[in-house]
Parts: structure tokens; sequence; C-alpha cells
């Protein structure tokens, strides 16, 4: 999100100051947060090219536009390449991998969806603000060609927010975090003298016997931008109240480690576990080391895989990170994967029997399509209540086909 902050704002502002010998280093650092956001979550990408290439077009000249956009787009390119080759991953996986998942997303929302989104309370609440800023600005009326940037900026943070808010999935649709650069963007087009003035020494601004200098349209901008802070504020607040609830002891947890890797907390306060939450983890960590295979390469049938941070072991190749078959799928709707996608090249293969964690939506289908393999290629080492443990009958340097 701050990668996204900063392209919005660097693509839409009005710069009155900006110089042309900084247009190469403006596309290059457009290009490198662009890259940031291809290595991150592909639809911040998505997002990030439009608000290049819309930002863009809307400074103008045109021609002007398509030679930027294009610079961006080499330097872009040269980086997503060099990113490649680093890390020896190849191209047309990935390409596959991300169809799938535009497929998923799109196939789980519907017009309806988006409507949803874009009707919901803060977001609209911050496109009505930033419309009311762009259209009660002295001169307006001398200065219809701002006035027009003005609302296509606002229309298209409106478009960028809601496909934000539906891409991650989120249920409450509330997220507006590009509200403050889109206020940023709005401001610049409008009187920037006056509202120079304004922000400049804006502390003086509240003292009690100066609050009735400030006007309505002076206060929208801060008025987004608390919209942003206060409650990102008051989730640290609480993350606070929590850490001196545990560390005073007030607060119990419950520890999940394999004393070789990442260690991770589990709240009592949680309702998720009740006990079952915290077994669950232990008894296949408990398994694994029993069957002397706590350094093999370890696949997990389920939501995702806690089992090679846990372990310092190799994490399977060739697989996805995670699953997801409910409505905020990452699979198209129908798509069953090949056994190859779920496990890779693991030698040992946790399979649960049920889980406190994830519901069986999430693991029933990864079952359903490794069983066939697992009955021939692997051999079932361990069972319990909780867990079914497989080796491959090859032995652990044999997993590569």
């Amino acid at each position: 999100m701050s990668g996204l902050l900063v392209l919005f704002v660097q693509s839409f502002v009005n710069d009155l100051d900006a110089r042309p010998e900084r247009g190469y280093i403006d596309h290059f650092i457009a290009a490198l947060l662009l890259n940031k956001l291809f290595l991150i979550k592909i639809s911040g990408l998505v997002v990030g090219l439009a608000i290049v290439m819309v930002g863009s077009i809307l400074r103008g000249p045109f021609w002007r536009s398509l030679v930027s956009i294009s610079v961006v787009l080499l330097f872009l390119v040269v980086m997503m390449a060099i990113d490649f080759v680093i890390t020896g991953t190849s191209l047309f996986p990935v390409i596959h991998e991300y169809r799938m998942a535009a497929q998923a997303r799109v196939g789980s929302n519907s017009a309806l969806d988006a409507l949803w989104s874009a009707s919901r309370l803060w977001v609209l609440g911050v496109v009505v603000l930033i419309a009311l800023y762009s259209i009660s600005w002295p001169g307006r009326k001398s200065n219809k060609n701002s006035l027009i940037r003005c609302f296509l900026i606002t229309a298209f943070y409106w478009a960028c927010q809601v496909v934000l808010n539906m891409s991650n999935g989120t249920e409450s649709g509330d997220l507006i975090f590009l509200a403050p650069a889109a206020a940023i963007a709005v401001v610049t087009w409008t009187d920037t003298s006056h509202t120079a003035a304004f922000w400049d020494r804006l502390w003086r601004r509240f003292h009690p016997g100066r609050l009735h200098e400030i006007t309505a349209r002076e206060v929208i901008p801060l008025l987004i931008l608390a919209f942003i802070f206060v409650p990102e504020a008051s989730a640290s607040l609480r993350a606070v109240k929590l850490d001196f609830l545990i560390s005073s002891g007030t607060t119990k947890y419950m520890t999940v480690s394999a004393n070789k890797g990442v260690t991770f907390k589990i709240l009592h306060a949680d309702k998720i576990i009740q006990g079952d939450y915290f077994f669950y983890f232990y008894r296949a960590i408990h398994a694994i080391e029993d069957s002397g295979a706590s350094r093999e390469t370890i696949a997990n049938l389920d939501f995702m895989n806690p089992f090679p941070a846990l372990f310092l072991a190799t994490a399977p190749k060739g697989v996805w990170v995670w699953w997801d078959f409910t409505r905020n799928r990452n699979v198209p709707i129908g798509y069953r994967p090949s056994w190859q996608e779920i496990i890779g090249d693991a030698c040992i293969v946790t399979e649960p029997k049920q889980s406190p964690v994830w519901s069986v939506s999430y693991s029933q289908p990864l079952i359903n399509a490794v069983e066939p393999h697992l009955a021939i290629a692997f051999t079932l080492i361990y069972e319990d209540d909780w867990w079914k443990i497989w080796k491959h009958n090859g032995g652990c340097g044999a997993t590569g086909g």
C-alpha cells in the first residue's frame, strides 16, 4: 500500500516545480516500485500499472505521456528479467499461477459485489469529501480544466480502491488506504497558494482563539487523513494493550515450536483453539520427529504448510504456498490441482484427518487429488486421530519425479 501511495502521488499531482531532467529518475523510481509490487502482490502490480498509465495521460500532453509510459515499462521489464535470472524461476509457471488466481478472483465476484464494495460507508464517504473539496475552491468556474481533472482523479481513486478491496477479499470493504494520496493529488490541482498558506504552521490554526478561522474546505483533507490514521492508531493501541496483558501474565498463551525454527504463540482467548489448535500442530511435530524426518522436505495437505519453517527444513519445490477453495479462493471454481502442484518433490507428506485450524473445505480437495499418488509412491509411516504421515518409497533422495 505504501508503494501504491507513492505511485499515486507521483503520477497524479500537479507538480508545478518539476524539472525535465528529473524525468528518467522518476520513471526509474516508478518502475522500481512496480517491480516491488510484482514480487509482493500481483493485484498491486495491476493497480500500480493502471495508476502510472492513467496518471501520465491525465497530466499530458498525450505524446509525452506515451513516452513516459514506455520508459517505465522498459525499466520494469529489465528489472523483472533480473528477478527471474537471480531466482532461477521460470516465467511460464508464474504466468500460469497468476492467470489462475485472476480467474479465481473474477469468478468469485460479480457486478453486484463491485457495487456493494463501491457503496461502503467509508469508501463512499471519502469520495464525497474529495468531490466536495474539488468544487469548493475559489475560482473554480474559471478553471474548468482543473475541475475535470479533479473529478477524474476522484473517480479513478474510487475504482482503484474497489479493485483493491475485492482482490484482497476483505469482508468489510472499508479499506481506504489510497485516500490520502488521492486527496493530495486533488489539492495540487486547486488553489495551491491558498493551500500552502493554510498548511504553513498548521498547528497555529488550532489555537482555541483561531478555530473560527478554519473553513469547512480546509478541514476536509484533515478529515480524510483522520479516516486513515485514527483506525490505524486504535489498532496499535489495542496491540500495546494486548502486549501489556501478556507481559503481566493476565492473558495466557501457548507456544508452538519444534525448538529449531520459528516459534509462534497462540492466545488462550482465541476461540479457534480451545486447546485443539495447539495439539493439532504438536501431534504432527512429535510424529515427524519420532520418525526421524524433521530435516526432510515436508508437504502439508492443508491451507498452508508451517512445517519447513518450524523445523528449518527445505520446503517442497514447485508447489503453491497456500490453497483456498472457499469464497476467497485463489484457484478457479472447479479447478482440480495435480499432485505435483500440491506436494512437488516432498519426501514427507502430512495429511490432516481433522483440522481445528481450517475447515475441511481446504484440505479435502488436496487429499482427493494426492491420494492416488500417495497409494503408489508413498508408505504410511504414522497415523493417529489427527494425522496421517506418508514417506516416499524410494527414500528422501529419490523424490524428484
